[in-house]
């Protein structure tokens, strides 16, 4: 294996015989400087991880030290979920009850500080569970699957209920998008938009608003016209 640091993308590049992958300088160094806190919280007990220095990010250096620092983790035994840095605390406990419950969710995405709702609109809804290996992240299976992906815990804005809509935890800092509804003289000539942005356009008046009553989690049904087939990003 060999690893490269690329300067102007920010990015490890690991190489081995088979494979190339990536992980951002900034990746690196929280997820060394989260595994330095738990080896000073005595959780890591073979190693011990020293804090990262902002000086080195991006250095060789500092990924060597991420590399060691893997390995002590993964000897250590932890079986906690591991939560992606900066994770607000009251989202890992709100995912913590979804995992142990198994019911239907659906997660809002975007902008922890800004409270910026991302809109995002695949990949949101399933059941939670964890990954495998030493990192047991939170990851969110869609109905009918056996796998899923990592949940991004710390842009996490909100969590409701897929099959009722209750909600399980919201941030503070949460902004609901300001959605408005426009006719246009065209073939998809109903535009929803947010603020000044046209997000997606639609036949029928009501099915724009259904897309926005679902986009906002006032409906847990996703109507069939959200689907591309009957609607256009402009």
């Amino acid at each position: 294996m060999s690893v490269q640091a690329n300067q102007e993308s920010r990015l490890f590049v690991i190489k081995t015989n088979d494979t190339v992958t990536t992980r951002g300088f900034d990746d690196v160094f929280q997820m060394l400087q989260a595994m330095a806190t738990l080896s000073r919280l005595g959780k890591i007990k073979s190693t011990k991880i020293t804090e990262p220095l902002q000086s080195e990010i991006g250095t060789l250096a500092q990924y060597q030290a991420y590399q060691a620092a893997v390995t002590a983790y993964a000897a250590s035994g932890i079986t906690d979920t591991w939560y992606e840095p900066h994770t607000n605390p009251n989202v890992a406990t709100a995912i913590e009850r979804c995992i142990r419950n198994q019911n239907p969710i659906r997660f809002f995405y975007g902008d922890p500080e800004t409270g910026c709702d991302w809109l995002e609109e695949d990949g949101i809804v399933g059941r939670v569970s964890r990954s495998s290996g030493p990192f047991r992240c939170p990851i969110l299976i869609p109905d009918g699957e056996v796998g899923g992906d990592i949940i991004p815990s710390a842009n996490v804005l909100k969590i409701i209920r897929a099959d009722n809509g209750n909600v399980i935890w919201i941030s503070p800092a949460y902004k609901e998008p300001d959605f408005s509804i426009t006719k246009e003289p065209d073939g998809f000539n109903v535009r929803v938009n947010d603020g000044a942005r046209t997000i997606a356009r639609f036949r029928s008046y009501g099915s724009a608003c259904a897309y926005v009553a679902y986009m906002t989690g006032d409906s847990v049904c996703q109507p069939k016209s959200y689907s591309r087939k009957n609607s256009e990003a402009a």
